[in-house]
């Protein structure tokens, strides 16, 4: 078996700064390592090819002429062969041009399986594979956890927002793997550097490529980088001392009161829907693609109908929504409830599994057919499984997991995404059109729907509907709705500093108090102590609640930045300079074992139990 392992040299985020006079990144003295997912990427690589008897494990990278470093590591951990895409014309490329570069190498050269990372930690786009996929022609599964072979196929199991879905699929294919596919290739000693000291790098130059200038590169790239600006959360964290659990309970208690986060939902009213532009243009559609759970639109298509309709209001623009599925019919209403004034309905029972290849296929058809200005799809593991695939496949670029979008001074869809573990944020500009973005869950408002607004039905013609090269064979739900942490009103947070999985309990007694929903930081579901679906963070999931409680969370970057459209942030850790203190609007200094079961005492005495409103915060970006 032949197996390209790609691969990607990233800086340390932690020891990035930012100029906030210049508004740019500060890279001076920061050092680079092999992105932590590509060590997985050629642990799996090697591991296929010793199980296969033979073949080759081929690592490739495309960066400056520093990135042998990773290649060197490459070759050190196993790799049969090192690749370097290195050329001056290919610097500054977006993930569509970086993908162009990638399948010229990989197409002509017979490779049986393309592995890369789920996504790399700088950019955090998580689009090259499936990008590389559509330019090959092949078909792919993202975010993969499991994969063998099975009498010459390929069975990968891919996470899922709300659990797993299993895929046979034939070779050659690509994959992008998550974290736990398998234990990930060991950081390389100088000693094992040494033992590769002798072995060639294959350089690649963009003439042996055999693409153009301007395909590659900046040139190369639909997508652009207007801008940056520091992307933090503007709290004023007020710490007190908590060696009298009692009494800082009652004062934390005291104060949600005062700040409003226990007044029922009920009381405040979602914004009212506007209606729709009148005497719009027809060149200003804006598309929303739809995504369905427990037979409703999920939150995550309101909050994106809503910002469509926010947008069409200041470009003059129409509203639309693209149903893709089996049955979905009967979700037009709905969609037309919440802004969409056409409903595209790609339905058919052959749609009723999902396939990445057949959704993006119809979002491909949706978009040549209907010439939409932008189009907005939710940044879920299915919405960042087929949207670029379909944007590849047509020559765009895609914006991805943006916190929010903006219409700049030349009436330009410029969306907002967080990099660098949320250091930053950057304004990206297309010059391809349709814009297109992933929107990450709970960033955006929805309006309240408005159940008399009907929507025109268009029924696509689904001729040419390809036959799917992945066949989903298992799907596990192990949560409801993505275990409602995209709408929770409420939620507690497990934080790595519980002694063990038993003081989850605790956690889940404060969680029944409050009426909360639980989650947990990366470490406590790396430690299986709960399910990786209720993982909050840049690696996990964003979430929105009125009320997060942190309890035992230390606060790195990578955590916080999935908790930037809290509300009322309150922060339990021993340690005073923990840095969850300076993300929270109130925090207890003092041992969660005790201050837990202080507060639900506090909370029962109090009769907290109606729902939360948001509390008001400011979001500087």
């Amino acid at each position: 078996m032949k197996i390209a392992a790609c691969i990607k040299q990233v800086p340390h985020v932690e020891d990035l700064r930012f100029d906030h006079e210049r508004m740019t990144l500060i890279r001076d003295g920061v050092s680079s390592f092999l992105n932590p997912f590509d060590r997985r990427t050629l642990a799996l690589a090697t591991t296929l090819r010793d199980q296969d008897g033979g073949g080759q494990a081929v690592a490739i990278t495309m960066g400056p002429p520093q990135a042998e470093e990773a290649l060197r590591g490459a070759l050190s951990v196993g790799a049969d062969r090192a690749v370097h895409l290195c050329d001056a014309v290919l610097a500054g490329a977006d993930t569509l041009a970086t993908a162009r570069a990638l399948a010229a190498f990989i197409a002509p050269r017979g490779f049986d399986l393309v592995l890369c990372g789920q996504y790399s930690i700088d950019a955090e786009t998580g689009q090259v594979g499936a990008e590389v996929a559509a330019l090959l022609d092949l078909p792919h599964v993202t975010a993969v956890t499991a994969l063998e072979m099975k009498d010459g196929c390929l069975m990968v199991t891919r996470e899922t927002d709300a659990g797993s879905d299993t895929f046979e699929l034939e070779l050659p294919a690509v994959i992008t793997v998550a974290e736990r596919v398998i234990k990930p290739a060991p950081h390389p000693r100088d000693d094992m550097l040494a033992q590769v000291s002798h072995l060639p790098v294959e350089r690649v130059s963009l003439q042996d490529l055999g693409l153009a200038a301007g395909a590659v590169g900046l040139a190369g790239s639909p997508t652009v980088v207007a801008g940056v600006r520091p992307f933090r959360i503007e709290r004023q964290p007020v710490i007190r001392d908590a060696s009298d659990p009692a009494a800082a309970c009652d004062w934390l208690v005291a104060e949600l009161n005062r700040a409003g986060a226990f007044a029922p939902r009920e009381q405040t009213r979602l914004e009212a829907l506007p209606p729709a532009v009148t005497s719009p243009r027809t060149d200003r559609q804006i598309m929303v693609v739809a995504e369905f759970a427990g037979g409703h639109p999920r939150l995550v298509t309101r909050e994106l109908l809503a910002e469509a309709v926010r947008l069409a209001g200041q470009v003059r623009g129409t509203v639309s929504a693209l149903a893709i599925g089996s049955g979905v019919e009967p979700q037009a209403a709905a969609l037309a409830a919440d802004g969409a004034e056409t409903v595209y309905l790609a339905d058919s029972p052959e749609l009723g599994d999902y396939s990445g290849e057949r959704y993006a296929w119809a979002l491909r058809q949706a978009i040549e057919s209907y010439q939409p200005w932008a189009v907005l799809a939710p940044a879920t593991s299915f919405g960042r499984d087929f949207t670029p695939r379909a944007a590849a496949q047509l020559g765009l670029g895609v914006t991805a997991d943006a916190v929010a979008i903006e219409i700049d001074a030349d009436g330009q869809m410029a969306p907002l995404k967080p990099a660098f573990g949320g250091l930053i944020v950057a304004s990206i500009l297309s010059r391809t059109v349709p814009h297109v973005a992933t929107v990450r869950p709970g960033m955006l408002a929805p309006f309240e729907s408005d159940h008399t607004r009907r929507a025109e039905i268009v029924r696509m013609s689904l001729n040419g509907l390809p036959q799917s090269r992945t066949r989903l064979v298992d799907s596990q739900h192990i949560m409801d709705d993505q275990g409602d942490l995209d709408s929770a009103d409420r939620i507690v947070c497990a934080g790595f500093g519980l002694q063990r999985p038993e003081e989850l309990l605790l956690v889940k007694q404060l969680a029944e108090a409050l009426g909360a929903k639980v989650g947990g930081t990366r470490r406590v579901t790396d430690a299986g102590w709960l399910p990786r679906q209720l993982q909050i963070g840049l690696t996990g999931k964003p979430v929105s609640p009125a009320l997060y409680v942190a309890v035992a969370v230390h606060g790195a970057i990578y955590h916080t930045v999935g908790i930037t459209r809290a509300g009322t942030v309150v922060a339990m850790n021993n340690d005073p300079t923990a840095p969850i203190f300076q993300h929270a609007d109130y925090g207890l200094v003092g041992d969660y074992r005790a201050l837990v079961p202080a507060l639900v005492d506090t909370l029962k005495r109090a009769g907290v139990t109606s729902a939360l409103v948001p509390a008001s915060r400011t979001i500087a970006a």
